[in-house]
């Protein structure tokens, strides 16, 4: 009996901690395309960024949690109620890159990105 308790205890506590992967980024330019989420607007050199393969997709991890844990984090750690989302074109942030701005940033909030069902395309600049 203790060990059906255990193996319960174990079970409950390991799906407390689930990875909330509902945003997607795809990916349709021709080049791989660097980020980072942020849930304000301060940008450092030692952000870690992601990367989005050419003609690829991926669902980033931000937030832990279950239902809601993106509104949540969204509404609760961005004083606008706001997320960031950083692109760039090299893999590391350079106080250049800061200073020039050579970055674009987008902007939303949790009713944007359910209107987009969670779903960031990205394009090639000329299309």
């Amino acid at each position: 009996m203790r060990f059906y308790f255990i193996m319960l205890m174990l079970f409950l506590c390991s799906s407390c901690d689930i990875n909330n992967q509902k945003l997607l980024f795809i990916n349709k330019t021709n080049n791989p395309i660097y980020f980072c989420l942020l849930t304000d607007t301060v940008l450092s050199t030692d952000l870690q960024l992601n990367k989005v393969f050419s003609s690829d997709s991926i669902k980033p991890n931000f937030t832990k949690g279950g239902k809601g844990a993106w509104e949540y984090k969204i509404n609760n750690d961005s004083s606008d109620s706001t997320l960031h989302i950083y692109i760039f074109k090299s893999d590391s942030i350079t106080d250049d890159i800061i200073k020039n701005k050579q970055f674009k940033r987008f902007d939303y909030n949790v009713k944007e990105l359910e209107d987009l069902n969670w779903t960031i395309v990205l394009f090639n600049e000329n299309e």
